[in-house]
């Protein structure tokens, strides 16, 4: 089985025990928002793509 990038972000972030809330703060968006994109189900504009993924490995 392969991972995908938005699920390496997503153990990534759950490794860093990093929540919804938290990013969605950050980036100005759902906590729903956050989960469907890591689901695959919607996707994120470019510069919150960016702003998920920077917040992450800052952590």
């Amino acid at each position: 089985m392969e991972v995908n990038d938005r699920e390496l972000w997503m153990l990534k972030r759950k490794r860093k025990k990093i929540t919804h809330q938290m990013l969605a703060e950050v980036l100005d968006c759902t906590q729903a928002h956050i989960s469907l994109y890591e689901n695959g189900k919607t996707n994120m504009s470019p510069e919150k793509e960016r702003m998920y993924q920077n917040y992450i490995s800052k952590y």
